[in-house]
């Protein structure tokens, strides 16, 4: 809002009426990834020899360059980008891959490069060889591999665009969780949903919060679960797991991402669950909110491996939420953001890392952790609630109808900020808001047999007294009815003679 402090005239354009009601969109994607970097490089940056002799005069002694990687981060910054395949990611990452080896070379002591222009023509000097094998290493990065996997599901599953806040950090240099989300998606205005593919608790705890009023409070956060939540942790004895099943203590446990490495599995057989979590390790297990602005998968997939080198590596596990985000875009595509996007076949996977019966999901369902399971058309998403702890929002469904709404509407009530505070306004709104509701009850968006079971829009003298008027204050109140679910279908026979 303009400040006025010198007497005078000031002139506003503004529209004639409140703006008509936009339907916000429902598929539009962010996708945080991380990317880990050595303490120190190699000469490998530098395009000539940069080698010294040893102290005895005989070999040379290749030149390692400390990064600062704080430093790197910060030339990393900045809006998400874009990608709408598996082909435009791969140019992304190569993209990527580029902008980092100039952020590296403007980051080291001493720095290799001064500045902008002197690490591009330090890029562009590379042989073939070394800018292949640069992209490679970043490829094969825990990190980059993840991410890949990801999209490679998320596309598979009908994802269509996916904007990827990618960064950096090192053994001593974290990222906070909140500020990449805001620097990466914060002037995003279309985002709808979020994941953090592989990443531990603390980034699905940090999604689950940006989405929510806490942040932006218009994103549906899915999130992945413990690695381990059903399945001892075998060959990975030394790690230690919290109360929760998160990876606590052993290799790597300074880094953001959940389980080892990668696993590396040389068949896709599959597993049956080795570990019966507790009710206390369900509850844990997750984030919750009260709101359900996010869901939790399980169990992690098992995917071809896209940088196999022998037998043994033919197969990797994954993290769910990248395949999981793909099929809530193409659940909203075909049917609308009112159905649950449940009881939908998976692409893009080869097994699960863990297979469950009915009755060992049970009491996983109850805490509201959505497993994917084997159903006699391929492995589904079998379960469709939120992380509340609010049955009022239980389901996936009634949050994200509610989420499209609200910003859909918000727009037309934006446009009404500066109107007189009159009949004519209030009715201009009702009209423009009961037209928009009308229609997405047409569609199945809203239930109810009538117009009045499935809506009611207010906007008078009633709740908006002189008092509120006189504060500035325009008040719409909306009713809703979004459609439940039927999680449970229960069939009843009887015996007639």
């Amino acid at each position: 809002m303009a400040v006025y402090q010198t007497p005078g005239v000031y002139i506003e354009e503004v529209s004639s009426t409140p703006q008509p009601v936009k339907p916000s969109g429902t598929t539009e994607t962010a996708i945080v990834g991380l990317v880990e970097l050595p303490a120190t490089f190699r000469a490998s940056l530098d395009n000539q020899a940069n080698s010294s002799e040893s102290e005895d005069g005989d070999e040379p002694v290749r030149k390692e360059f400390p990064v600062d990687i704080t430093k790197v981060q910060g030339f990393l910054s900045g809006e998400a980008q874009a990608v709408s395949s598996t082909q435009t990611f791969h140019e992304w990452r190569l993209h990527f891959g580029c902008t980092l080896y100039k952020a590296v070379c403007q980051s080291t002591t001493p720095s290799l490069s001064p500045d902008a222009d002197e690490a591009q023509r330090r890029w562009d000097h590379q042989s073939d060889a070394v800018k292949d094998a640069w992209h490679s290493w970043l490829r094969a990065t825990t990190g980059m591999q993840r991410l890949e996997l990801s999209l490679t599901g998320f596309f598979a599953n009908g994802g269509t665009k996916a904007y990827l806040g990618v960064t950096v950090f090192g053994e001593e240099t974290s990222v906070s969780p909140t500020q990449h989300c805001e620097q990466s998606f914060g002037l995003i205005q279309d985002l709808a949903l979020i994941c953090a593919p592989g990443l531990n608790l603390e980034w699905q705890q940090a999604i689950l919060s940006y989405a929510s009023p806490q942040g932006r409070d218009d994103l549906f956060a899915i999130m992945d679960t413990p690695r381990y939540l059903l399945t001892d942790y075998g060959a990975n004895a030394s790690t230690e797991l919290n109360e929760g099943r998160w990876r606590a203590k052993g290799p790597y446990t300074s880094t953001p991402f959940e389980g080892p490495t990668l696993e590396y599995l040389a068949s896709n057989t599959p597993q049956p669950a080795s570990h019966t979590p507790t009710d206390a390790e369900l509850e844990q297990a997750i984030p919750r909110d009260f709101e359900g602005y996010g869901a939790a998968y399980a169990p992690w997939v098992v995917m071809e491996n896209p940088l196999r080198t022998r037998e043994q590596d033919a197969y990797v596990v994954a993290p769910p939420s990248g395949h999981i985000a793909g099929a809530f875009v193409s659940n909203d595509n075909k049917h609308g953001v009112q159905k649950v996007p449940a009881n939908q076949i998976l692409s893009g996977i080869s097994e699960l890392a863990v297979s469950l019966s009915s009755q060992e999901q049970g009491p996983i369902n109850t805490k509201n952790i959505n497993m994917i399971r084997h159903q006699p058309g391929g492995v589904t998403i079998w379960g469709g609630r939120t992380c509340s702890n609010d049955p009022l929002w239980r389901y996936i469904n009634t949050r994200r109808v509610m989420s499209f709404l609200h910003s859909s509407i918000q727009s037309t009530v934006k446009s009404a900020t500066f109107f007189p505070n009159n009949e004519e306004t209030r009715s201009n709104v009702v009209a423009h808001i009961s037209h928009f509701l009308y229609s997405q009850w047409q569609k199945g968006v809203l239930d109810g047999a009538t117009q009045g079971e499935a809506y009611s829009v207010q906007c008078d003298e009633n709740n908006n007294p002189d008092a509120l008027v006189k504060e500035g204050i325009f008040q719409v109140d909306v009713g809703l009815q979004p459609p439940y679910p039927s999680e449970f279908v229960v069939l009843r026979f009887r015996e007639t003679s």
